[in-house]
């Protein structure tokens, strides 16, 4: 049976004790968003938490919340950084995008999550979206 990546309880691969978003190396010492990786992390944890309870809508909209809070950090040092955060948090709802459409295939599919799927799909475009405006804004 394959394992679902983002729809999963507390496994070898992520434990609610851990933070999805960490920071190895920053010139500044993180400082800077330190703050603001802990509300991130936050969110994710709660979402993932959402996700595993099937409140994919909740899940997804704390999902982007954490998504639109890197735009927060605006310092010249922490754009890199939070340009990572951003791809990080667009994969874990990359990951939820496959895991849902995995549950509604197949013989035992639920055509129940449907929505959230499209839900989602709509979410990560219009991340997207954002972040090539905010590229286009700073150019």
């Amino acid at each position: 049976m394959k394992k679902r990546g983002f729809i999963q309880s507390d496994s070898d691969y992520f434990h609610d004790s851990e933070d999805h978003i960490k920071l190895d190396f920053c010139a500044e010492g993180g400082n800077k968003c330190r703050n603001q990786m802990a509300l991130m992390n936050e969110d994710l944890l709660l979402a993932r938490r959402l996700i595993e309870n099937k409140e994919f809508t909740r899940g997804i909209k704390l999902i982007e919340e954490a998504y639109n809070s890197t735009f927060e950090l605006k310092e010249q040092q922490c754009l890199g950084c939070a340009d990572l955060f951003r791809a990080t948090i667009t994969h874990s709802l990359n990951t939820m995008i496959q895991d849902l459409e995995q549950m509604t295939k197949g013989f035992l599919g639920s055509k129940k999550f449907l929505p959230e799927v499209e839900r989602a799909k709509k979410v990560l475009q219009e991340l997207k979206e954002k972040r090539q405006d905010k590229i286009s804004d700073n150019q």
